[in-house]
Parts: C-alpha cells; structure tokens; sequence
C-alpha cells in the first residue's frame, strides 16, 4: 500500500483485553493439564479499541419548508418539501464514480 500524505497512521490498540485477578494463579496455555477453567476471582476486564480515522470531506446542505391551510372549520392541510443534498461523499482511496484505471506494463 501507497503511502498517503492525508492518511493518518494507523493506531493500536489492546483489542483481546487484559484481565486482572485478585490473586495470582497458574497461567500456562501451553501445558495440557492447564484449564482456562481453572482461572478464578477476575476482578476486571479492560479493552482497547483503535481509533477509527478518516478523511472524508464532505459537505450536507438541508432545506425544509412547510405550511398548513385551513379550508375549512373542521379540515386543516399540512403540506411539506424536503431536499438534501450531499456532495464530495466518496473519499478519494474508493472513489466510485471516477474509479482509478491502471494499465499492465
């Protein structure tokens, strides 16, 4: 993969997580006669996840508009116009209205 001056850094994070016990214990996974069964009194689990990044700019424009008649005493009409517009939402790594052409040489 390329490097990408707008692509930050992957981060790491601890996403199997730790787990703290109230007193230590026989740990070895290796060993056949070991048992995660075996492990007793867990007082804490803690994960980390990596921070998820992007780079999208996009910009999102909303107009509302609505009004309400009354023909008549018992009889009111509400009408309502809703329009939403989106622009630059594909990032520029999947960009898939202009995709990137790459010829064999």
């Amino acid at each position: 993969m390329e490097d990408h001056p707008f692509r930050p850094p992957v981060p790491s994070g601890n996403i199997f997580g730790t787990w703290t016990f109230n007193q230590d214990q026989y740990f070895n996974p290796s060993d056949p006669n070991f048992s995660f069964a075996n492990l007793k009194g867990a007082t804490q689990f803690q994960a980390s996840f990596p921070n998820l990044q992007r780079e999208m700019r996009n910009h999102s424009y909303a107009a509302y508009l609505t009004d309400e008649w009354k023909p008549a005493a018992g009889l009111t009409l509400n009408l309502g116009l809703r329009y939403d517009l989106q622009t630059g939402i594909w990032d520029e790594w999947v960009n898939f209205a202009c995709p990137k052409r790459t010829t064999a040489s």
